[in-house]
């Protein structure tokens, strides 16, 4: 069974970027600032949103052979960032985090996979602000089973428009501009990237958990990444945690069942003051980036600054997540 599909950037948004037909529209209202021409070449300024405001979404996910989910974002500045999340068994809790969060996560643990000029960001502006949100969607006849679902969403005023989408069903939004914005889109997404896209395991498609632990366990191994029974036994006892006794582990115990093949656990151990909580030090995701690899808080455990001595306690991050070949953990291990 193929666990994680790593597909190249390009690949993956090919069929996101489909060629769109043509119609007539009046012109929405447009946050930005304009030059007051109608020439498509000028582009509108994006001086009146945030820097960090979304323009372009890709998003897609394919449960055919195990879980894939990707988002990509092109943000106000001119940069891109991009999450990629390949799991061979998802648990679908329905905790995982905002569009903000993740936004959030990325900029703080990840680099963009590219930034783009002033110039292009005005004139993919200009384009999106003119298309018309009402015009039809028209699909393709052929419909096709186990492909996932793969969406291309621009956002204006605050709201999002889907102007094409592919996988299981095929179509566009029937739009002059919709097809001069994914024309564009294809120009810069058709680059190649230094910067692989992230993964951000959530706890919605990964189990992530944060413990107390029982024991106070040393800190000399503080992280690892649990691949076999053996450790993950050794582990329990030192911090006296009962993970055999979680559903979510039980398939780890059985021998016959091959958990170990595609998927580890990491671990980190951890010790904060006893005046923070469990929600206060519950990691949000677990982090796999070119800048970062580890887990990550959307906001960060707030310690004071003291001289006294505080008591604290101990904690266990613990995430399961695919089995690396590469040495892509590495970075985890070292940190």
């Amino acid at each position: 069974m193929k666990h994680t599909k790593k597909i190249a950037l390009v690949m993956a948004f090919s069929f996101l970027l489909t060629l769109f037909c043509c119609s007539c529209k009046d012109d929405p209202i447009v946050t930005g600032k304009t030059d007051g021409t109608e020439d498509d070449g000028n582009g509108v300024s994006v001086e009146g949103l945030a820097p960090d405001e979304v323009l372009v979404k890709f998003s897609g996910h394919n449960g055919s052979w195990g879980y894939t989910r990707d988002n990509t974002y092109i943000l106000a500045d001119g940069s891109i960032y991009s999450s990629y999340v390949g799991q061979h068994d998802a648990y679908f809790s329905g905790q995982g985090y905002s569009e903000e969060d993740q936004i959030k996560l990325l900029k703080e643990y990840a680099d963009p996979i590219t930034v783009i000029s002033k110039d292009e960001v005005s004139k993919l502006y200009g384009y999106m602000v003119k298309i018309n949100p009402d015009a039809e969607f028209k699909y393709d006849d052929i419909e096709v089973t186990d492909v996932g679902t793969d969406k291309t969403y621009v956002r204006v005023n605050g709201e999002y428009i889907t102007i094409s989408e592919s996988g299981e069903r095929t179509g566009r939004l029937d739009d002059r501009y919709a097809k001069k914005t994914s024309d564009l889109l294809r120009k810069i997404m058709g680059q190649n990237f230094k910067i692989k896209p992230a993964a951000d395991y959530s706890r919605d498609e990964s189990y992530l958990e944060t413990f107390e632990c029982p024991n106070k366990a040393s800190t000399a191994k503080a992280k690892r990444i649990i691949t076999n029974l053996d450790e993950l036994i050794e582990f329990e006892k030192e911090t006296g945690l009962d993970l055999k006794g979680k559903k979510e582990f039980e398939v780890f115990y059985d021998t016959n069942y091959g958990k170990f093949d595609y998927t580890v656990i990491a671990v980190e151990i951890i010790y904060y003051p006893e005046y923070l909580d469990l929600k206060a030090v519950t990691a949000d995701a677990f982090i796999v980036s070119e800048k970062y690899v580890g887990f990550a808080y959307i906001n960060k455990p707030v310690i004071d600054i003291s001289d006294d001595v505080v008591p604290e306690k101990c904690y266990a991050h613990v995430v399961q997540i695919p089995k690396d070949t590469t040495g892509t953990y590495d970075k985890f291990l070292e940190g």
